[in-house]
């Protein structure tokens, strides 16, 4: 479940097994359904996620219109990096394209890391 994951990290760090332990026990596992939205506008973004299986759909609207602008894959992150770090709301939607399984990392969890583990 979480080898994709560490790969990924392992691209940018090392990381000994404690610390791999240390990293994926702060992770959360969702399932979510095709088109669940996992991130509405005006919501804070309180998650960096990791698609571990599926695809997002990143919209946002003007004058009631659709308009995407951006597609995140298996493998792949994503977080709406302003929101997530200062807590604002964001102006972003998020939605699954299909069955689609993300790890999440807590805004709190990563400041932990960045303390337990410092070359993260």
């Amino acid at each position: 479940m979480y080898e994709q994951i560490l790969n990924r990290l392992s691209q940018f760090i090392s990381l000994d097994k404690s610390e791999q332990e240390i990293f994926v026990s702060k992770l959360i596992v969702k399932q979510y359904h095709k088109k669940e939205l996992i991130l509405q506008e005006g919501q804070v973004c309180k998650y960096a996620y990791f698609i571990n299986e599926g695809c997002l759909r990143y919209f946002y609207n003007v004058e009631g219109q659709e308009n995407t602008a951006q597609f995140f894959f298996e493998n792949g992150w994503y977080t709406d990096y302003d929101s997530f770090l200062t807590g604002k709301p964001t102006k972003q939607n998020i939605e699954t394209l299909e069955k689609t399984e993300l790890l999440l990392l807590s805004s709190k969890d990563l400041q932990q890391l960045y303390i337990a583990i410092p070359k993260i």
